[in-house]
């Protein structure tokens, strides 16, 4: 398998076929099949290339790229991984004594991001409407893996003081569905997501990049989260 970044009239194009070396690759570099050819984003030769690098460097278990936090048996910052088409992963956070009223109204205002995010992305709340509901959409800037990333979603399920869905409209995911539930002590966020070029490296950057840069954010979250709503 081949994949081959060139810049052709302006633009990124990524190239997909295979590699005859028999002969050598400076001897016969004629040799190379191209299945097909499209434009990516920034973003996407972004993902490519650190996942050829992780390919070529990686001997034995996955390098750490970010340090993991200690989590507790009320949040713990690993989260529940199911085999799926496209990934999913359950993180549950235990609030004794915490109403679910009282969940919902930290969790519905946007601005609750820019303290729930860790402060190394940079998150900015860019657009988002005076009253949130269904339809709703958010607009936020971040920086990920060294890249600035917009992300627009929307608010596609409201059900106050149950929880909502919100879902990305654009991003760095191919797919995205965040679902927060909340019950009296208790919250759980499921992600279902996929990641740009799954059949190309993708899946790859998902189990050795992505996931754990959820569980990474996903601790800081709830860590902030008991921190505001049971002062611990």
């Amino acid at each position: 398998m081949l994949l081959a970044v060139e810049r052709s009239h302006g633009a990124l194009a990524l190239g997909v076929g295979h590699l005859d070396v028999s002969e050598g690759l400076e001897e016969r570099p004629e040799r190379v099949v191209v299945y097909g050819v499209r434009k990516i984003s920034n973003v996407e030769l972004h993902f490519i290339l650190t996942v050829l690098r992780m390919t070529r460097n990686r001997q034995g278990s996955p390098k750490t790229f970010w340090s993991q936090e200690d989590g507790s048996e009320e949040c713990a910052p690993k989260g529940t991984y199911f085999e799926s088409k496209m990934p999913q992963l359950e993180f549950r956070c235990l609030l004794p004594g915490v109403s679910q009223k009282s969940i919902w109204e930290f969790h519905r205002d946007p601005a609750v991001l820019t303290k729930l995010t860790p402060p190394d992305k940079n998150v900015t709340v860019v657009g988002a409407p005076a009253a949130m509901g269904e339809n709703a959409i958010i607009t936020l800037r971040f920086r990920q893996f060294g890249l600035p990333i917009t992300w627009v979603s929307r608010i596609v399920e409201w059900d106050p003081p149950s929880g909502f869905v919100d879902v990305q409209l654009s991003g760095p995911f191919r797919r995205w569905r965040h679902q927060h539930l909340f019950e009296d002590g208790q919250l759980l966020d499921r992600l279902d997501y996929e990641v740009p070029l799954a059949m190309l490296g993708g899946r790859l950057a998902e189990r050795l990049m992505v996931r754990p840069e959820l569980e990474r954010l996903f601790a800081f979250r709830q860590a902030v989260t008991r921190q505001v709503l049971l002062g611990t």
